[in-house]
């Protein structure tokens, strides 16, 4: 567990990359699972995750995900980026919508199975409140994010 605090950039319109490099030694075939905390300037916090990793053995393919999950947005608020994670299982194919808040689609993606990070950028959208949509043979979720800008 790593309780310290990275760094941020603070209120910004530029995107910023953070990483984190695990403290432990990470061993092949086992499973890893992650959450991300942000803390914003009053205190409040929010989580994001888990994500689970599962290293795989050297030379071999990446399991799939066993099940299809979105995992949510991050950051949120924000301006103009945001990346929407998600999985989706074995076997299954899944539709990335997102609508604004009249429920108008204003972008639609199929996805094969995988795990994903998808960067939206809504540089062209004005502010609001915009709902996301992740829905494959055997799940179906909607979240909400909010574009300031």
């Amino acid at each position: 567990m790593n309780l310290e605090l990275i760094e941020g950039a603070g209120t910004t319109t530029i995107p910023t990359n953070y990483t984190f490099e695990d403290q432990y030694n990470v061993i092949a075939g086992n499973e890893y699972w992650y959450i991300l905390e942000s803390v914003d300037y009053s205190g409040e916090t929010q989580i994001h995750g888990s994500v689970i990793l599962t290293i795989p053995e050297e030379g071999s393919t990446p399991e799939l995900p066993q099940q299809t999950v979105l995992l949510g947005n991050y950051p949120n608020p924000f301006n103009p980026e945001t990346t929407i994670g998600f999985m989706v299982k074995e076997n299954e194919t899944a539709n990335l919508s997102i609508f604004n808040i009249k429920g108008q689609k204003v972008e639609n993606i199929r996805f094969e199975a995988g795990i994903y990070n998808y960067l939206w950028d809504a540089s062209s959208y004005a502010s609001g409140i915009y709902l996301y949509k992740l829905k494959s043979e055997s799940f179906s979720e909607i979240r909400k994010m909010i574009l300031l800008k």
